[in-house]
């Protein structure tokens, strides 16, 4: 694989985003790059709910066996209840962004069935 960070890879990602961003401000030479666009970001779509689900995983684990700390407080009572909280409160919104990545997924699934289908004219 690679010895880059997972933050790194994360960042890598982004840029590639960035650049497609970038790339196709004046549009896209055929049809069928939007086809293969939407099919490589629906194919990005499904593997992130893994990346989230494991970093949450991650984060619980350290929580259920006490090695991880919160910054809000120096009270070692309070610390655990802002833990706590900042834990469950982790695992709702991974929860959301799995549930809104789904739904994303379907759209793009459509979109891309869709624009499998077209072509230009005048090629």
């Amino acid at each position: 694989m690679t010895n880059k960070t997972p933050a790194q890879l994360a960042d890598e990602a982004a840029e590639n985003i960035r650049a497609i961003n970038h790339k196709t401000i004046g549009g896209y030479e055929h049809p069928s790059e939007v086809y293969d666009v939407v099919g490589g970001l629906a194919h990005l779509v499904r593997m992130l709910p893994q990346v989230l689900q494991q970093a949450q995983g991650y984060l619980e684990k350290l929580n259920s066996t006490n090695e991880l700390g919160h910054d809000s407080s120096e009270d070692a009572d309070a610390e655990v209840t802002d833990v706590d909280s900042c834990v469950g409160a982790i695992q709702e919104a991974t929860d959301g962004a799995v549930d809104a990545l789904d739904i994303l997924r379907q759209e793009l699934d459509v979109l891309h069935v869709e624009t499998g289908h077209l072509y230009h004219k005048d090629s």
